[in-house]
């Protein structure tokens, strides 16, 4: 639409009649079809090897040449120019001359209208992403990074260019050397309202296509849930697909997952070990779970960097910020809406198909209900044990990390889990009421010397001990119940 407002090639006012922006109107006599502008888009290619990107980037820029094909009949242009468009019309293009392309079509359109041109890049980082989930991240932030800066770097026919993405365009280093380049993030609150239906604007469409409001409640039970700033907005991209002119029943379908390639997503889930598919099972039930989060990332980080993962997801619309209050363990995420909980729901029986001996959360909500001492074991030790790699069981820090985060999940059924440092070498994490309540539910994590032994627990407390010492092989943490350098103690006082 922003493409459609700007151009100066046909008149498309009719458009944003009745709208919001045509009541400004000082700002359409200044912008509305006054500037050459073009629009590049990369969220529809699917790449999955670098000889397909460059093939990709040639299809790319020959839809690009020609949509724009009528600069040709410009008195100004050369010889040399002319076969240039031509190679690149053709898809014949080298590498140089494809990833030159922008920034010659940029002049040419700007000699032909007299004016500087306005470039909207769409969906930069979508080829990125997957470029990374199918081995060639590098390459592919090379040549998307060559492309772009010699669209934009000194160009003095070019007067804007406007980059859309869902990840944080600098850490990908595309625009180093470009200078005034302003970057607003979904946390940014200055454009708040452009990216994303409000509720308004979706109780408006609905009277535009005949259907009363009382279908506003699916819309928000699958749609919304999604904070730009701190507004809470609808996802325009489904609610647009789902509606008929004539009002007929809403077609609620799980449209945006998959406009993305879903398996991207569920692979990104089942590579990083049991943890995310325990918090997404918590997510499931309802609850919010505690991250730390960052607009600022590093894809290749993602592997082992719990903090880029959840961020990613959180970026990439998987994940919403709660309107609860923050905790000092992080952001509160949730799962925004019943679309989004499809794809999760889709990860988890993907994971526990492939691990079918894994005990599901679950199960370790009902060993504690239960007060099953032996279920809770095997559930801990399966967790521990395919935990990797956001677990790296260094010190009593990751163990205290690693069991907070699997008890938050049942906080709703036994109380907040608190947590409590005896010295050095304790940890301490109780799970319930607070007050001298007998159901609370006590975890002590011991950091123990080789050969030390553990200490009895009260007479009269059913007590397990899980011991095990710190072994790598290959990516997986190997459980053990000898005595070793490292040994720590996990001691369950079931009351």
């Amino acid at each position: 639409m922003l493409y459609y407002f700007l151009t100066v090639n046909g008149r498309y006012s009719q458009l944003f009649q009745n709208l919001t922006i045509a009541k400004d109107r000082h700002f359409c006599r200044m912008h509305q079809n006054k500037h050459p502008t073009m629009s590049v888009r990369f969220g529809y290619n699917y790449w999955i090897t670098y000889e397909q990107a460059i093939d990709g980037m040639r299809q790319v820029m020959h839809k690009l040449f020609l949509r724009n094909k009528y600069v040709m009949k410009s008195v100004n242009i050369t010889e040399p120019e002319k076969r240039k468009f031509e190679v690149i019309l053709n898809k014949n293009g080298t590498h140089d001359e494809t990833i030159d392309a922008i920034r010659l079509m940029t002049d040419l359109m700007s000699r032909y209208h007299h004016s500087r041109v306005i470039l909207l890049v769409d969906a930069y980082d979508t080829s990125i992403n997957r470029a990374f989930f199918h081995g060639f991240y590098s390459q592919m932030v090379n040549l998307m990074r060559s492309a772009l800066q010699r669209a934009m770097e000194r160009n003095p026919f070019l007067l804007k260019a406007v980059v859309m993405g869902t990840t944080l365009v600098s850490y990908h280093g595309l625009f180093l050397g470009i200078n005034f380049v302003e970057i607003h993030s979904v946390w940014s609150p200055k454009y708040q309202y452009c990216f994303g239906f409000t509720e308004e604007e979706v109780k408006k469409v609905l009277l535009d296509h005949n259907y009363n409001e009382r279908a506003l409640d699916n819309m928000r039970e699958f749609y919304e849930g999604y904070y730009i700033g701190n507004k809470k907005m609808f996802n325009p991209y489904s609610v647009m697909n789902s509606l008929h002119r004539d009002g007929q029943t809403i077609a609620i379908k799980n449209l945006w997952v998959k406009s993305a390639d879903p398996m991207d997503f569920i692979d990104l889930m089942l590579r990083h070990g049991i943890l995310p598919i325990l918090n997404a099972e918590i997510l499931l039930s309802g609850q919010d779970i505690y991250k730390v989060v960052t607009a600022a990332i590093e894809l290749p980080k993602i592997k082992d960097d719990e903090m880029t993962f959840w961020s990613y997801l959180t970026q990439t619309g998987y994940l919403a910020i709660s309107t609860q209050t923050r905790r000092s363990t992080g952001e509160a995420l949730r799962v925004p809406n019943r679309e989004v909980a499809l794809a999760f729901r889709n990860a988890v029986a993907a994971y526990y198909k492939h691990f079918n001996t894994t005990p599901q959360y679950e199960d370790f909500r009902g060993s504690l209900r239960d007060r099953n001492s032996t279920a809770i074991k095997v559930c801990l030790e399966e967790y521990v044990n395919k935990s990797t790699p956001f677990f790296h069981g260094r010190n009593l820090a990751d163990f205290e990390g690693l069991m907070t985060g699997i008890l938050r999940g049942v906080e709703r059924d036994h109380g907040t889990v608190t947590k409590h440092r005896e010295g050095d070498h304790t940890s301490t994490l109780t799970l319930g009421p607070s007050g001298n309540s007998t159901e609370k539910l006590v975890f002590v994590l011991t950091e123990a010397k080789a050969k030390e032994k553990a200490t009895d627990a009260k007479v009269g407390v059913k007590k397990m001990f899980l011991k095990f010492c710190r072994m790598f092989q290959g990516n997986e943490t190997i459980l053990s119940l000898s005595m070793c350098d490292g040994l720590f103690e996990l001691r369950l006082d079931v009351k």
